[in-house]
Protein backbone atom coordinates (compact mmCIF):
# COMPACT_ATOMS: atom_id res chain seq x y z
CA UNK A 1 0.00 0.00 0.00
CA UNK A 2 1.30 3.56 -0.74
CA UNK A 3 2.02 5.77 1.63
CA UNK A 4 0.34 9.24 1.41
CA UNK A 5 2.45 11.88 0.40
CA UNK A 6 4.00 14.09 2.83
CA UNK A 7 4.29 17.56 1.57
CA UNK A 8 5.79 18.86 4.50
CA UNK A 9 8.26 16.53 5.25
CA UNK A 10 9.48 17.06 1.79
CA UNK A 11 9.79 20.79 2.38
CA UNK A 12 11.84 20.12 5.33
CA UNK A 13 14.39 17.84 3.86
CA UNK A 14 15.07 20.80 0.89
CA UNK A 15 15.35 23.04 3.90
CA UNK A 16 17.91 21.10 5.88
CA UNK A 17 20.13 20.45 2.91
CA UNK A 18 19.68 24.18 2.52
CA UNK A 19 21.37 24.94 5.94
CA UNK A 20 24.40 22.18 5.46
CA UNK A 21 25.44 23.78 2.07
CA UNK A 22 25.10 27.48 3.80
CA UNK A 23 27.52 25.88 7.28
CA UNK A 24 29.75 24.02 4.66
CA UNK A 25 30.11 27.42 2.79
CA UNK A 26 30.95 29.10 6.22
CA UNK A 27 33.25 26.80 6.93
CA UNK A 28 35.06 26.60 4.16
CA UNK A 29 36.37 30.18 4.66
CA UNK A 30 37.86 28.99 7.68
CA UNK A 31 39.33 26.11 6.37
CA UNK A 32 40.80 27.30 3.21
CA UNK A 33 42.43 30.02 5.06
CA UNK A 34 44.64 27.60 7.49
CA UNK A 35 45.02 25.10 4.57
CA UNK A 36 47.00 28.06 2.69
CA UNK A 37 48.70 28.83 5.97
CA UNK A 38 49.63 25.14 6.41
CA UNK A 39 51.23 25.00 2.66
CA UNK A 40 53.13 28.01 3.19
CA UNK A 41 54.65 27.13 6.81
CA UNK A 42 55.69 23.49 5.01
CA UNK A 43 57.54 25.81 2.41
CA UNK A 44 59.12 27.91 4.66
CA UNK A 45 59.93 24.84 7.04
CA UNK A 46 61.58 23.28 3.91
CA UNK A 47 63.39 26.29 2.83
CA UNK A 48 64.85 27.16 6.65
CA UNK A 49 66.00 23.22 6.36
CA UNK A 50 68.13 23.75 3.01
CA UNK A 51 69.30 27.01 3.92
CA UNK A 52 70.86 25.91 7.84
CA UNK A 53 72.11 22.31 6.52
CA UNK A 54 74.10 24.42 4.10
CA UNK A 55 75.36 26.93 6.68
CA UNK A 56 76.22 24.25 9.53
CA UNK A 57 78.77 22.57 6.94
CA UNK A 58 79.98 26.14 5.51
CA UNK A 59 80.83 27.46 9.13
CA UNK A 60 82.93 24.26 9.94
CA UNK A 61 84.75 23.83 6.43
CA UNK A 62 85.47 27.62 6.62
CA UNK A 63 87.20 27.00 10.22
CA UNK A 64 89.22 23.73 9.78
CA UNK A 65 91.73 25.68 7.09
CA UNK A 66 92.57 28.47 9.98
CA UNK A 67 95.94 27.21 10.60
CA UNK A 68 96.60 26.00 6.44
CA UNK A 69 98.98 29.10 5.77
CA UNK A 70 95.83 31.04 4.26
CA UNK A 71 93.07 30.90 6.21
CA UNK A 72 91.22 32.39 3.41
CA UNK A 73 91.12 28.81 1.87
CA UNK A 74 88.77 27.96 4.38
CA UNK A 75 86.14 30.26 3.21
CA UNK A 76 86.66 30.14 -0.38
CA UNK A 77 85.77 26.27 0.32
CA UNK A 78 83.03 27.02 2.40
CA UNK A 79 81.67 28.99 -0.59
CA UNK A 80 82.22 25.69 -2.69
CA UNK A 81 80.52 23.67 -0.25
CA UNK A 82 77.48 25.75 -0.51
CA UNK A 83 77.57 26.12 -4.56
CA UNK A 84 77.76 22.33 -4.48
CA UNK A 85 74.91 21.33 -2.09
CA UNK A 86 72.75 23.14 -4.11
CA UNK A 87 73.76 21.21 -7.81
CA UNK A 88 73.01 17.98 -9.34
CA UNK A 89 76.81 17.77 -10.43
CA UNK A 90 79.34 20.05 -8.08
CA UNK A 91 79.49 22.54 -11.28
CA UNK A 92 77.18 25.44 -10.60
CA UNK A 93 78.30 26.64 -14.59
CA UNK A 94 76.77 23.92 -16.34
CA UNK A 95 73.28 23.98 -15.07
CA UNK A 96 71.27 21.93 -12.87
CA UNK A 97 68.22 19.59 -14.46
CA UNK A 98 67.37 18.64 -10.89
CA UNK A 99 66.96 21.81 -9.97
CA UNK A 100 68.38 22.03 -6.38
CA UNK A 101 67.90 24.92 -3.97
CA UNK A 102 66.99 26.76 -0.66
CA UNK A 103 63.57 26.85 -1.15
CA UNK A 104 61.05 27.80 -4.04
CA UNK A 105 61.25 30.87 -5.65
CA UNK A 106 58.35 32.41 -7.33
CA UNK A 107 57.61 35.48 -8.93
CA UNK A 108 55.06 37.44 -9.29
CA UNK A 109 53.32 39.88 -12.47
CA UNK A 110 51.67 42.97 -11.09
CA UNK A 111 48.72 42.47 -13.06
CA UNK A 112 46.19 44.67 -14.73
CA UNK A 113 45.26 46.21 -11.29
CA UNK A 114 45.90 48.35 -8.83
CA UNK A 115 47.45 48.44 -5.03
CA UNK A 116 45.07 48.58 -2.49
CA UNK A 117 45.07 51.95 -1.04
CA UNK A 118 48.11 51.98 1.44
CA UNK A 119 50.23 49.08 0.50
CA UNK A 120 51.69 47.61 -1.89
CA UNK A 121 49.34 44.15 -2.25
CA UNK A 122 47.83 43.68 -5.58
CA UNK A 123 45.25 40.85 -5.30
CA UNK A 124 45.35 40.74 -9.36
CA UNK A 125 49.05 39.52 -9.53
CA UNK A 126 49.86 36.44 -11.17
CA UNK A 127 52.69 33.69 -10.63
CA UNK A 128 55.08 33.67 -13.48
CA UNK A 129 56.26 30.09 -14.78
CA UNK A 130 59.66 29.62 -14.69
CA UNK A 131 62.44 29.57 -17.53
CA UNK A 132 65.94 29.33 -18.07
CA UNK A 133 66.23 32.77 -16.77
CA UNK A 134 63.74 32.64 -13.85
CA UNK A 135 64.95 28.53 -11.84
CA UNK A 136 62.40 27.96 -9.64
CA UNK A 137 64.78 27.37 -6.58
CA UNK A 138 67.09 29.91 -4.75
CA UNK A 139 70.61 28.97 -5.42
CA UNK A 140 72.46 31.30 -2.58
CA UNK A 141 76.13 31.97 -2.70
CA UNK A 142 78.28 32.79 0.19
CA UNK A 143 79.86 36.11 -0.14
CA UNK A 144 83.52 36.13 0.74
CA UNK A 145 82.94 38.95 3.29
CA UNK A 146 87.26 40.05 2.47
CA UNK A 147 87.46 43.31 1.75
CA UNK A 148 87.79 45.10 -1.06
CA UNK A 149 88.11 48.69 -2.13
CA UNK A 150 84.97 49.62 -1.15
CA UNK A 151 84.48 47.71 1.37
CA UNK A 152 86.67 46.29 4.36
CA UNK A 153 87.19 42.46 5.51
CA UNK A 154 85.09 40.14 7.78
CA UNK A 155 81.99 43.40 8.05
CA UNK A 156 79.48 42.24 11.06
CA UNK A 157 76.47 41.78 8.96
CA UNK A 158 78.55 39.93 6.31
CA UNK A 159 77.84 36.11 5.37
CA UNK A 160 81.25 34.89 6.62
CA UNK A 161 82.41 36.21 9.66
CA UNK A 162 85.53 35.58 11.52
CA UNK A 163 85.69 35.80 15.57
CA UNK A 164 85.68 34.46 18.93
CA UNK A 165 82.65 32.98 20.70
CA UNK A 166 81.87 33.70 24.15
CA UNK A 167 80.92 30.72 26.02
CA UNK A 168 78.61 30.84 28.94
CA UNK A 169 77.02 33.75 27.13
CA UNK A 170 72.99 32.85 27.17
CA UNK A 171 71.66 35.42 24.83
CA UNK A 172 72.17 34.44 21.23
CA UNK A 173 69.92 36.80 19.67
CA UNK A 174 71.30 39.44 16.84
CA UNK A 175 70.60 42.94 17.30
CA UNK A 176 67.62 43.95 14.39
CA UNK A 177 68.34 45.63 11.47
CA UNK A 178 67.07 49.05 13.04
CA UNK A 179 69.64 48.61 15.66
CA UNK A 180 73.00 51.19 15.78
CA UNK A 181 74.80 47.95 14.67
CA UNK A 182 72.54 45.08 13.10
CA UNK A 183 73.81 41.65 13.21
CA UNK A 184 75.82 42.10 16.73
CA UNK A 185 75.52 39.93 18.78
CA UNK A 186 76.89 39.32 22.09
CA UNK A 187 78.10 35.47 22.11
CA UNK A 188 80.26 36.43 18.92
CA UNK A 189 83.07 39.18 19.16
CA UNK A 190 84.08 39.82 15.41
CA UNK A 191 87.66 39.69 14.47
CA UNK A 192 89.49 42.59 13.42
CA UNK A 193 90.38 42.72 9.63
CA UNK A 194 93.88 41.67 10.40
CA UNK A 195 92.74 39.20 12.88
CA UNK A 196 91.00 37.74 10.26
CA UNK A 197 94.01 37.84 7.45
CA UNK A 198 96.78 36.64 10.22
CA UNK A 199 94.16 33.55 11.30
CA UNK A 200 94.13 35.20 15.44
CA UNK A 201 90.24 33.72 15.41
CA UNK A 202 88.51 30.27 17.35
CA UNK A 203 85.25 30.62 14.96
CA UNK A 204 83.49 31.43 12.27
CA UNK A 205 80.24 32.67 11.82
CA UNK A 206 78.32 31.83 8.58
CA UNK A 207 74.80 33.25 7.41
CA UNK A 208 72.06 32.87 4.77
CA UNK A 209 69.14 34.94 4.54
CA UNK A 210 65.70 35.60 2.44
CA UNK A 211 64.77 38.79 2.82
CA UNK A 212 64.01 42.50 2.18
CA UNK A 213 67.77 43.29 3.00
CA UNK A 214 69.50 44.80 -0.60
CA UNK A 215 72.80 42.53 -0.97
CA UNK A 216 76.25 44.05 -0.91
CA UNK A 217 78.65 42.94 -3.29
CA UNK A 218 81.95 40.49 -1.90
CA UNK A 219 79.81 41.14 1.92
CA UNK A 220 75.94 40.23 2.15
CA UNK A 221 73.97 37.83 -0.61
CA UNK A 222 70.04 37.76 -0.07
CA UNK A 223 67.49 36.19 -1.25
CA UNK A 224 63.85 37.28 -1.70
CA UNK A 225 61.66 36.19 0.96
CA UNK A 226 59.21 33.02 0.89
CA UNK A 227 55.94 34.10 -0.84
CA UNK A 228 52.66 33.43 0.20
CA UNK A 229 50.76 31.60 -3.10
CA UNK A 230 47.46 31.26 -0.95
CA UNK A 231 45.95 33.61 0.80
CA UNK A 232 45.93 36.64 -1.19
CA UNK A 233 42.78 38.13 -0.72
CA UNK A 234 42.18 41.59 0.10
CA UNK A 235 40.99 41.50 3.67
CA UNK A 236 43.17 43.05 6.39
CA UNK A 237 44.97 46.41 7.10
CA UNK A 238 47.72 47.73 5.01
CA UNK A 239 50.66 46.85 6.92
CA UNK A 240 48.90 43.08 6.71
CA UNK A 241 48.72 43.48 3.32
CA UNK A 242 52.14 44.44 2.58
CA UNK A 243 53.29 41.82 4.77
CA UNK A 244 51.37 39.08 2.16
CA UNK A 245 52.87 41.14 -0.39
CA UNK A 246 56.32 40.87 0.88
CA UNK A 247 56.30 36.72 1.99
CA UNK A 248 58.17 35.19 5.07
CA UNK A 249 61.70 36.20 6.18
CA UNK A 250 64.10 33.47 6.43
CA UNK A 251 67.15 33.34 8.01
CA UNK A 252 70.03 30.41 8.61
CA UNK A 253 72.87 31.00 11.05
CA UNK A 254 75.51 28.71 12.30
CA UNK A 255 78.58 29.03 14.26
CA UNK A 256 81.64 26.66 14.64
CA UNK A 257 84.14 27.11 16.75
CA UNK A 258 88.02 25.31 17.74
CA UNK A 259 87.80 23.23 20.90
CA UNK A 260 90.23 20.85 22.52
CA UNK A 261 89.72 17.28 20.23
CA UNK A 262 88.46 14.24 21.85
CA UNK A 263 89.51 11.74 18.94
CA UNK A 264 92.48 11.51 16.66
CA UNK A 265 92.17 9.27 13.41
CA UNK A 266 94.54 7.37 11.46
CA UNK A 267 97.06 8.35 8.90
CA UNK A 268 94.88 7.59 5.72
CA UNK A 269 97.96 7.30 3.75
CA UNK A 270 98.00 7.40 -0.57
CA UNK A 271 94.24 6.53 -0.18
CA UNK A 272 94.01 10.43 0.80
CA UNK A 273 96.37 12.59 -0.12
CA UNK A 274 94.37 15.82 0.72
CA UNK A 275 94.32 14.32 4.76
CA UNK A 276 98.01 14.39 5.71
CA UNK A 277 97.72 14.33 8.76
CA UNK A 278 97.29 11.36 11.63
CA UNK A 279 98.14 9.58 14.55
CA UNK A 280 101.81 9.37 15.96
CA UNK A 281 103.10 6.02 16.74
CA UNK A 282 103.98 7.56 20.34
CA UNK A 283 102.71 8.89 23.34
CA UNK A 284 104.17 11.47 25.78
CA UNK A 285 103.82 11.71 29.17
CA UNK A 286 101.41 14.77 30.39
CA UNK A 287 103.92 15.84 32.94
CA UNK A 288 107.00 16.01 30.31
CA UNK A 289 104.81 17.30 27.43
CA UNK A 290 104.36 20.38 29.82
CA UNK A 291 107.52 20.48 30.85
CA UNK A 292 108.70 21.36 27.22
CA UNK A 293 105.84 23.66 26.81
CA UNK A 294 106.43 25.53 29.65
CA UNK A 295 110.36 26.08 29.62
CA UNK A 296 110.51 27.45 25.92
CA UNK A 297 108.61 29.41 23.99
CA UNK A 298 107.05 27.49 20.92
CA UNK A 299 107.05 26.08 18.31
CA UNK A 300 110.25 24.37 19.37
CA UNK A 301 112.30 21.75 17.99
CA UNK A 302 112.55 18.54 20.74
CA UNK A 303 115.01 15.67 19.62
CA UNK A 304 113.78 11.91 21.16
CA UNK A 305 116.20 9.65 21.69
CA UNK A 306 114.55 6.00 21.35
CA UNK A 307 116.60 3.92 24.00
CA UNK A 308 113.84 1.73 25.91
CA UNK A 309 110.98 4.50 26.96
CA UNK A 310 112.72 7.41 25.29
CA UNK A 311 114.05 10.70 26.74
CA UNK A 312 113.68 14.33 25.45
CA UNK A 313 117.13 16.67 24.69
CA UNK A 314 117.97 18.74 27.43
CA UNK A 315 117.99 16.47 30.38
CA UNK A 316 114.46 15.91 30.63
CA UNK A 317 113.88 11.89 30.92
CA UNK A 318 111.22 9.31 30.27
CA UNK A 319 107.23 9.86 29.45
CA UNK A 320 107.89 8.81 25.54
CA UNK A 321 106.38 5.17 24.39
CA UNK A 322 106.95 4.52 20.96
CA UNK A 323 105.46 1.39 18.33
CA UNK A 324 101.79 1.98 19.12
CA UNK A 325 99.02 1.03 16.52
CA UNK A 326 97.81 3.62 14.35
CA UNK A 327 95.57 1.98 12.31
CA UNK A 328 92.50 3.12 14.41
CA UNK A 329 91.32 5.98 16.06
CA UNK A 330 92.45 7.10 19.64
CA UNK A 331 89.87 8.13 21.63
CA UNK A 332 90.45 10.20 24.96
CA UNK A 333 90.44 7.52 27.71
CA UNK A 334 92.21 5.15 26.08
CA UNK A 335 95.11 2.99 27.39
CA UNK A 336 98.38 2.05 26.25
CA UNK A 337 97.30 -1.76 26.40
CA UNK A 338 94.51 -1.07 24.26
CA UNK A 339 97.24 -0.80 21.12
CA UNK A 340 99.94 -2.92 19.79
CA UNK A 341 102.64 -2.53 17.79
CA UNK A 342 103.20 -0.78 14.32
CA UNK A 343 105.55 0.74 12.13
CA UNK A 344 107.95 2.97 12.57
CA UNK A 345 106.90 7.01 12.21
CA UNK A 346 107.14 8.99 8.80
CA UNK A 347 107.96 12.79 8.81
CA UNK A 348 105.01 15.05 8.72
CA UNK A 349 102.27 16.45 10.91
CA UNK A 350 101.44 14.29 13.39
CA UNK A 351 98.05 14.18 16.05
CA UNK A 352 99.96 12.57 19.33
CA UNK A 353 98.27 11.41 22.32
CA UNK A 354 99.46 12.68 25.62
CA UNK A 355 98.35 10.12 28.64
CA UNK A 356 98.95 10.17 32.47
CA UNK A 357 98.58 6.91 34.71
CA UNK A 358 95.25 6.83 36.02
CA UNK A 359 94.72 4.02 38.62
CA UNK A 360 97.64 2.39 37.39
CA UNK A 361 96.84 2.28 33.70
CA UNK A 362 98.77 5.11 31.23
CA UNK A 363 95.67 6.78 29.64
CA UNK A 364 94.61 9.23 27.30
CA UNK A 365 94.40 13.05 28.56
CA UNK A 366 94.65 15.32 25.59
CA UNK A 367 96.18 15.25 22.21
CA UNK A 368 99.15 17.27 20.80
CA UNK A 369 99.94 18.55 17.10
CA UNK A 370 103.92 17.88 16.07
CA UNK A 371 105.41 17.91 12.89
CA UNK A 372 107.95 15.05 12.37
CA UNK A 373 111.33 16.75 10.47
CA UNK A 374 113.83 13.82 10.87
CA UNK A 375 113.35 10.19 11.85
CA UNK A 376 115.62 7.28 12.49
CA UNK A 377 115.93 4.37 14.18
CA UNK A 378 117.61 5.80 17.27
CA UNK A 379 116.44 9.62 17.53
CA UNK A 380 113.30 11.85 16.43
CA UNK A 381 113.27 15.34 15.71
CA UNK A 382 109.86 16.74 16.62
CA UNK A 383 108.68 20.41 16.06
CA UNK A 384 105.57 21.44 18.82
CA UNK A 385 103.03 23.23 17.32
CA UNK A 386 101.22 26.43 18.20
CA UNK A 387 98.71 26.14 15.43
CA UNK A 388 96.64 23.48 16.73
CA UNK A 389 93.53 23.06 14.92
CA UNK A 390 93.57 20.08 13.23
CA UNK A 391 92.05 20.50 9.04
CA UNK A 392 90.42 17.39 9.10
CA UNK A 393 91.12 13.90 10.51
CA UNK A 394 89.76 15.06 14.24
CA UNK A 395 86.58 15.52 16.33
CA UNK A 396 85.82 17.45 19.02
CA UNK A 397 82.94 14.86 20.04
CA UNK A 398 83.31 11.13 21.37
CA UNK A 399 82.81 8.27 18.32
CA UNK A 400 82.37 5.54 20.29
CA UNK A 401 82.49 4.54 24.12
CA UNK A 402 85.58 4.22 26.27
CA UNK A 403 86.35 0.88 28.25
CA UNK A 404 87.24 2.17 31.95
CA UNK A 405 85.63 2.65 35.39
CA UNK A 406 83.70 5.68 35.47
CA UNK A 407 86.07 6.88 38.50
CA UNK A 408 89.27 6.89 35.88
CA UNK A 409 87.15 8.65 33.26
CA UNK A 410 86.40 11.24 35.68
CA UNK A 411 90.11 11.63 36.39
CA UNK A 412 90.65 11.96 32.73
CA UNK A 413 88.32 14.40 32.17
CA UNK A 414 89.32 16.22 34.80
CA UNK A 415 92.67 16.34 33.32
CA UNK A 416 91.25 16.92 29.97
CA UNK A 417 90.09 20.45 31.72
CA UNK A 418 92.85 21.70 32.78
CA UNK A 419 94.40 21.75 28.66
CA UNK A 420 90.84 23.36 28.05
CA UNK A 421 92.68 26.79 27.30
CA UNK A 422 95.91 25.92 26.48
CA UNK A 423 97.47 26.82 23.07
CA UNK A 424 99.28 23.53 22.92
CA UNK A 425 97.21 21.11 22.73
CA UNK A 426 94.90 19.83 19.43
CA UNK A 427 91.69 21.33 18.73
CA UNK A 428 89.27 20.19 16.04
CA UNK A 429 86.49 22.60 14.21
CA UNK A 430 82.93 21.91 15.89
CA UNK A 431 79.44 22.99 15.86
CA UNK A 432 78.47 25.00 18.93
CA UNK A 433 75.46 27.45 17.68
CA UNK A 434 72.92 25.85 14.33
CA UNK A 435 69.81 28.87 15.12
CA UNK A 436 67.14 27.98 12.39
Amino acid sequence: MRRPFDRRSRSGARSRAGVVYLLVAIALFAILPLLALVVHTGLVSLTRRQMQTAVDTAALEALRYRDSGDPAVGFRRAQLVVDNQFDDDFNRDNGDPLDLGAGPLVRFEPGSGTPFSGSNFRASARIVSPDATRPPVWKPRLELNDGDTNTAANDIAGDMVAGNYQNGISDHSEAPLSAATPYERADFLVATPEERVAGDYDSVLVRLRRSAESPVEDVVSVGPPVPFLFGRGPYGDATLLDRRERGTVVRATAIATARPAVVAGPLLGPAAPNVPQGLANFWVEIASWRSVTDMQNLPVNVTVNLDGDGTFSGGLDGGFVTDLDVSRPCVLGDSLSDRGADAPEAANDRFVPIYSVVSGTPRVVAFGLVNVTDSSSTTMDLRIRTDTLASANASAGFVRRVAAPAADLAVVMAEFRTFADSPYVLRAATSVRSVD
